[in-house]
């Protein structure tokens, strides 16, 4: 209630004038950093889109030729060609179920509303599902079935199980050379059902290890630049492993390259990774 003199009054406005300053710089630097992350969003998002497009047209447009085909020529065709056609386009729309399919996991994931469906699934007759598709996505490699004796079956979510096989197996190729193999190879050990996936690529450095798990990620070297991709293939397939009490590791090198092997592990049908005790399976 008192009256400042102008000594006073100064030291006062100079230290309201600091504050100003100081909440000021503080709410620059918020909305640097809202910028910053819109802009990065916005980056991500065109990244997304332009990979997914291209995930999305080399099917669509063999799906929209062969149907062009059998509408224009259906009379023309014999009974083995019409079926060869009604082949492609099942195995093309499987394999965009399996693009959307990735989206879809990406979204439930971060709602954290994946749902999982457990049952006993046989490895052997799971990958022979996928082979066909992949040869036909890559006829000049050759995929190679690799099994130690007797496999039991594991205990997963079917669908997911699948997506982690795609996603792996088509990695492993499209990062690849034209006319290398993929090796795939089971064996079963303490309760725990091993499956590597081995290329013959180009390889990883070691510090790019962990990187490569997180989304939008793709380490660059001569043959990710001509591959597409929208990096969320491992991120996708590390989440689900992991949920489903499994895990996923790898060995790689580039000096010199000797490829990339991906090696999985998930519980017996009657085990869990963690404990040993029998899981309930749905019925």
């Amino acid at each position: 209630k008192e009256t400042l003199d102008s000594y006073e009054y100064s030291i006062l406005l100079s230290v309201i004038n600091e504050c100003a300053l100081a909440m000021e710089n503080v709410q620059n630097a918020i909305e640097k950093e809202k910028n910053a992350v819109l802009a990065k969003n916005e980056q991500l998002r065109g990244d997304l889109l332009r990979a997914i497009s291209h995930d999305l047209r080399t099917p669509l447009c063999s799906i929209s030729g062969n149907a062009d085909m059998l509408l224009s020529n259906s009379d023309r065709l014999d009974e083995a060609t019409r079926y060869q056609i009604y082949t492609d386009i099942h195995e093309d729309s499987e394999w965009l179920i399996g693009v959307v399919e990735n989206l879809l996991s990406i979204s439930k994931m971060q709602a954290q509303k994946e749902n999982f469906i457990y049952k006993s699934i046989q490895i052997k007759d799971q990958i022979a599902q996928i082979l066909p598709i992949l040869q036909k996505q890559y006829p000049s490699h050759k995929f190679l079935l690799k099994t130690s004796g007797f496999i039991p079956p594991i205990l997963a979510d079917e669908n997911k199980f699948q997506q982690i096989l795609i996603n792996l197996l088509d990695n492993a190729a499209k990062y690849s050379s034209p006319g290398s193999n993929v090796k795939i190879q089971i064996t079963d050990c303490d309760n725990m059902v091993s499956i590597k996936i081995k290329d013959e690529g180009s390889g990883i450095a070691e510090k790019d290890f962990d990187k490569i798990f997180e989304k939008f990620v793709r380490i660059e070297n001569h043959l990710t630049q001509k591959a597409e991709g929208s990096g969320l293939g491992l991120y996708i397939v590390k989440n689900l492993i992991e949920k489903m009490g499994g895990k996923i590791s790898l060995i790689s090198s580039q000096t010199p390259p000797t490829g990339t092997e991906f090696t999985i592990t998930l519980p017996v049908a009657n085990y869990t990774a963690q404990s040993g005790k029998k899981l309930k399976e749905n019925r």
